[in-house]
C-alpha cells in the first residue's frame, strides 16, 4: 500500500510541475528580469528605459498584449533567449535566459524582415501605412506570380470593360489578346511599373498588396495598445510614431528590402 502512495505522489508532482511551467503569464511582467507593473504601457517604458529594449514597428502593433503575452511564453515557458531564437541555447530557468540576456546585450528582438515578420504578423497591422493603395482587390499576375495594383491616377482603370488602355480589345471572349504596355522598372522597389499605370508589385511584397485600406481600427485591443505604446513614449499624443534611437520603425517598403 505504502509503495501505491508513493507513486501516487511522485504522479501528482508531476502534473503539477508540468501545471506550473505551462502557467499563463502576464504581459505586464518584464521579460529581462523579474519587476512586474501595473499597465502594459509602464512596463514598456522600463524595458526601453533599463534594458534598451525596442519595440519593431510599434507605430503598426495594434495588440501589444497579445505580442507581450507572447514573447513572455517564449521566456518564461520555452527559456528562451529573444535575439538567439531558435539557436537560443538551452537554459534551465527564467532566471538563467533572461540573465543571459541582461550580460549579453540580447534584450532585443530578433525581428528580420521577410523571416520573422510572419511569426508576429497577428500582432500587426500595416495596412494603415499604404496611402497609395487604393480599395481595389488587387489581382494576382498568374504567369509571373505576382501581384498588380494600381497607382496614382484609377480613371483609366476601369477601361477594360470593353477594351484595354493601350487599345487591345478585350471583348470576345477575351479572343483578342491586349498588346503587351510598355514597362519601366523602379530601381528602389523593384517593382514593374506599365506605362497605363499598372504596377506589378515583387512577390516578396504579396502579403502587404493584399491588404486593403480601412477606416480607423477601434477595437478595444488596438486602442489599448496605442493607448501603452504612447505611455510608454513611443508614440505622439497624435498617433504619430516618436522616432528614437535603437527602435525599428520601418517604412512598410522597407519590409523587403
Amino acid at each position: 500500500a505504502g509503495g501505491d502512495d508513493d507513486g501516487s505522489s511522485a504522479g501528482d508532482e508531476g502534473e503539477t510541475d508540468e501545471e506550473e511551467e505551462l502557467a499563463p503569464v502576464d504581459p505586464k511582467d518584464c521579460l529581462f528580469c523579474s519587476a512586474h507593473f501595473a499597465s502594459l504601457g509602464t512596463v514598456l517604458a522600463h524595458m526601453r528605459r533599463e534594458h534598451s529594449f525596442f519595440l519593431p514597428d510599434a507605430a503598426y502593433c495594434v495588440d501589444l498584449a497579445g505580442m507581450l503575452t507572447y514573447l513572455n511564453e517564449k521566456v518564461r515557458h520555452g527559456y528562451m533567449c529573444l535575439w538567439c531564437d531558435t539557436r537560443s541555447r538551452l537554459f534551465r530557468s527564467v532566471a538563467a535566459v533572461q540573465g543571459h540576456m541582461r550580460d549579453k546585450s540580447h534584450c532585443k528582438l530578433l525581428y528580420k524582415e521577410d523571416e520573422d515578420v510572419p511569426e508576429y504578423e497577428e500582432f500587426y497591422d500595416f495596412s494603415a501605412s499604404y496611402a497609395d493603395l487604393g480599395p481595389e482587390e488587387l489581382a494576382a499576375a498568374a504567369a509571373a506570380g505576382i501581384d498588380l495594383h494600381y497607382d496614382g491616377d484609377r480613371s483609366g482603370a476601369g477601361a477594360g470593360a470593353g477594351e484595354a488602355k493601350d487599345g487591345g480589345s478585350t471583348d470576345g471572349g477575351g479572343s483578342a489578346a491586349p498588346r503587351v504596355p510598355r514597362v519601366t522598372i523602379d530601381d528602389v522597389t523593384g517593382e514593374l511599373v506599365f506605362a497605363d499605370g499598372r504596377v506589378a508589385g515583387h512577390r516578396m511584397y504579396r502579403h502587404i498588396y493584399r491588404q486593403r485600406l480601412r477606416d480607423p481600427d477601434m477595437r478595444d485591443s488596438v486602442v489599448a495598445s496605442r493607448e501603452a505604446l504612447a505611455e510608454a513614449g513611443y508614440m505622439g499624443g497624435d498617433g504619430a510614431l516618436v522616432a528614437r534611437g535603437g527602435g525599428s520603425s520601418h517604412a512598410l517598403l522597407a519590409l523587403g528590402a
